[in-house]
């Protein structure tokens, strides 16, 4: 074999050794923490490995996804709210505090040909003793921020949840309408503000 040859050879030889070197660490970065991988590719300007096709790119960004899953909770809307409080029932603290784990509210590109028009219809609805949000029991299918941040308006909660298909909605527990309707009409700050929405929800029928 000519000079050149083996140095070709040999160039080859480490060329591959080193994207196998690459893959099996990219492998094992995946293993020990996959959200600070496909977050730190994304930075790097690759594609969130993470989105799913009907998640908007722009809007997710960087944010890395969790794997599907349903989940059951209480949908809060107001004016810039939109907050998913998850879980069968409501859990409290000595304080009398809700626990429950919260994100933000996000749908997916085609959310209202799977169930998102049931869900506007339950959530244009007024409740009496809501103190004019819109709430609903609801159960849906969707994916998780894994990384921690700042989503929503403001910024206001540390994770979002993208919904994909509204499996269930119907109208809030009275528990429900009584931790937050009534804790915001309990507030001598809000009471009067409460009570004028209230006033025009039951006067416009929604």
């Amino acid at each position: 074999m000519k000079r050149s040859g083996r140095i070709a050879m040999v160039l080859g030889l480490i060329v591959v050794g080193l994207i196998g070197t690459s893959v099996a660490g990219l492998a094992g970065w995946y293993a020990v923490d996959r959200t600070a991988m496909i977050g730190g590719l994304c930075r790097a300007g690759l594609p969130n490995l993470s989105r799913p096709h009907d998640v908007d790119a722009r809007r997710l960004g960087c944010a890395v996804l969790g794997p599907k899953q349903r989940v059951t909770g209480i949908l809060l809307g107001d004016f810039e709210l939109s907050s998913l409080v998850m879980g069968d029932r409501l859990r409290f603290d000595q304080n009398d505090e809700v626990t429950n784990e919260t994100a933000w509210f996000s749908a997916t590109d085609g959310l209202a040909e799977r169930g998102g028009d049931r869900l506007r219809e339950q959530m244009g609805r007024y409740v009496p003793g809501g103190c004019g949000m819109r709430i609903g029991s609801i159960t849906v299918d969707g994916w998780m921020t894994e990384s921690k941040g700042s989503y929503g308006h403001l910024g206001m909660a540390e994770r979002e949840f993208w919904a994909d298909r509204v499996v269930s909605i119907g109208p809030p527990s009275a528990e429900a309408v009584e931790v937050y309707g009534g804790s915001l009409a309990a507030n001598p700050e809000l009471a009067d503000y409460c009570r004028g929405r209230e006033r025009y929800a039951a006067q416009v029928g929604q």
